[in-house]
């Protein structure tokens, strides 16, 4: 995913080494290669929680924010924020970035993306809840896990108030909040297509939007 250019994605797990292209220029031609003794184990940001993986899915996807050259926390699908003055509530003004296969990314990408860490009981769900961001009825909701209605998890404090604007609500006010954002747990997901994929969802190329 990149702001404004389509990205085709070309994932190979190797056994001595792990290796990831991702295309990420106009005429699709260039590409971005790293290697690693380690093998990438997915590329479902609400699944994968080892260090090889991570750093695939920081290659070829972006958060509401990164981390830049030198370290600091920088926009990257967020192209600015509010936040209320009880530190409480963010309100996210997204980019114009669209997934690999064309789509648009919205706020709601980012909500669907959430709610399904959460569902799910993700290794990393934790981190949206008070051993992380704090995001409002986050921890409530992991307790419930797969048993959680859809109505119940509309209650999570994640709201695409548009395609373009993304409200947070926290239950307490976390200063480190927006670095948070550029952990990949955090990472949205375009949900016609995971939905499409099923459990195959970042298993493949074929099954993996960038």
């Amino acid at each position: 995913m990149k702001t404004g250019k389509t990205v085709k994605v070309l994932l190979t797990a190797a056994t001595a080494a792990g290796m990831l292209a991702g295309c990420g220029s106009k005429t699709d031609t260039d590409t971005f290669r790293f290697a690693s003794e380690l093998d990438i184990q997915g590329m479902d940001s609400t699944v994968v929680d080892d260090g090889m993986s991570f750093n695939a899915v920081h290659a070829i996807t972006d958060g509401l924010t990164a981390v830049n050259e030198k370290g600091k926390t920088a926009p990257a699908i967020a192209k600015s924020w509010d936040v209320s003055d009880d530190g409480k509530t963010y309100t996210f003004h997204l980019r114009n970035a669209k997934w690999s296969n064309g789509d648009k990314v919205t706020a709601n990408d980012f909500v669907y993306s959430w709610r399904k860490i959460i569902k799910n009981a993700g290794n990393y769900a934790y981190m949206l809840g008070s051993g992380g961001a704090s995001v409002k009825n986050a921890d409530a909701l992991m307790e419930l896990g797969a048993n959680a209605t859809d109505e119940q998890m509309a209650t999570l404090g994640v709201t695409a108030k548009d395609d373009q604007t993304l409200v947070v609500e926290l239950e307490n006010k976390v200063p480190y909040f927006t670095d948070l954002m550029a952990f990949p747990c955090y990472f949205p997901q375009n949900e016609k297509f995971v939905e499409k994929c099923g459990k195959n969802y970042g298993t493949k190329p074929e099954y993996t939007l960038s």
